[in-house]
């Protein structure tokens, strides 16, 4: 695998958490539908936060899906980014102004919060204890909060060995059963939603690319990504052979342009020249 990702370079977890999260649900997919990004009003820009719709009544079959009310927002950071009190007010305020705009028929029982990130955010999960949230644990990993009069709450810690595998292979301390089993799962998914995946196996081998995760390029999903890459760097490739012959293109034709100039100019000399001539003659 190559090796891990310059740290300094920006990785997009969103896209591959929502890529990820979609995967998971899979088999509900016609009852759910996911929103990657949210414009709300009062905001200057879209914001990365997951909302995932659920139609009707419907029983979510995964685990993750069990507090899922119609409307459902997700807070997925990376593993650097805060995760703590603020964050909950900031998902609390996105969620009222979602509802204002998108549902404003909708209580706030309608929606469920989900915050998700690799390492644990003991501050956050304190406070909700603190103020009388019941706090239950549904595995290694995830951590529910409910309370009156509240929507309910969910916490996903990626780092932490009960979780989906595909969170689990985008997490530092992934292991190498982790990617056995998320190849796995892979293989289950509908063809259209293997492409998708793409996000998830590029971020796995970005964070965990020093790894001594070999795998024969002919196997799936390994054999996509490959593709994919291969794929990705022809276009690349295309692009930028177009790009500079564009480039020289456009050098001709300001040289050409140069040279017609030159030879206007020249001509307005001569007649000029020829004009003074001829006015010298008359005289």
């Amino acid at each position: 695998m190559d090796k891990k990702m310059n740290t300094e370079e920006r990785l997009q977890y969103h896209p591959a958490y929502c890529d990820a999260t979609e995967a998971i649900f899979y088999r509900n997919r016609n009852e759910l539908t996911f929103q990657r990004e949210v414009s709300l009003n009062t905001l200057p820009r879209r914001i990365d936060l997951l909302v995932i719709r659920k139609e009707g009544t419907v029983s979510i079959e995964n685990e993750l899906g069990r507090i899922f009310r119609h409307y459902n927002l997700w807070e997925m950071k990376g593993p650097d980014a805060a995760l703590n009190v603020s964050t909950y007010f900031d998902l609390m305020s996105y969620t009222y102004q979602y509802l204002a705009e998108y549902a404003p028929e909708a209580d706030i029982l309608d929606t469920s919060l989900t915050f998700l990130r690799e390492k644990m955010p003991v501050e956050l999960m304190a406070y909700f204890v603190k103020h009388g949230f019941e706090e239950e644990q549904r595995g290694d990993g995830l951590y529910r909060y409910r309370k009156a009069g509240h929507p309910d709450m969910q916490i996903i810690v990626i780092s932490h060995h009960g979780v989906s595998p595909w969170y689990r292979i985008m997490a530092e301390n992934a292991e190498e059963a982790d990617l056995d089993a998320s190849e796995k799962l892979f293989m289950e998914l509908p063809e259209e939603l293997r492409r998708r995946t793409i996000t998830v196996w590029e971020m796995m081998q970005a964070v965990n690319g020093d790894k001594n995760w070999e795998r024969e390029e002919e196997s799936m999903p390994t054999k996509m990504i490959f593709e994919e890459l291969r794929n990705k760097d022809a276009l690349i490739a295309a692009q930028n052979a177009e790009i500079m012959r564009d480039k020289v293109q456009l050098e001709e034709k300001d040289a050409q342009i140069k040279r017609d100039k030159d030879q206007l100019e020249q001509k307005d000399a001569r007649i000029r020249e020829l004009e003074a001539m001829l006015e010298m003659a008359r005289s």
